[in-house]
């Protein structure tokens, strides 16, 4: 008998000095292939506009994914476009990373930034 693969995304919060906290959610998201994966980031100062997705694969760089400004359309990377993902910024302190149908290759750490 076959048993389902799972795949585990990992999801952290950066802070930095400068910045506000970010908060992301949830925190680890054990999924199968097929599934689709909803992350949330937020945080709660009006002043920084800009939110960053990044993944951080097996070899531990950090790729960015794509941004969004207050609640304008996001932008994504070429590497990233073709509809497998979505940032959909929900207002100005809010976004939300969407993967659709997430396979192997999606085994990562997601930050927002």
């Amino acid at each position: 008998m076959i048993r389902p693969l799972h795949l585990l995304i990992h999801l952290w919060w950066l802070h930095f000095g400068f910045t506000a906290d970010v908060l992301q959610s949830p925190g680890l998201i054990p999924s199968r292939v097929g599934d689709n994966v909803t992350l949330l980031c937020e945080h709660q100062d009006s002043s920084f506009l800009y939110k960053y997705w990044y993944r951080q694969g097996k070899d531990k760089l950090l790729i960015l994914m794509g941004h969004t400004h207050t609640t304008q359309t996001p932008n994504i990377e070429k590497e990233f476009l073709g509809g497998k993902i979505t940032i959909q910024p929900t207002t100005a302190q809010k976004n939300v990373l969407k993967m659709l149908s997430v396979s192997h290759g999606d085994s990562a750490t997601y930050y927002c930034a």
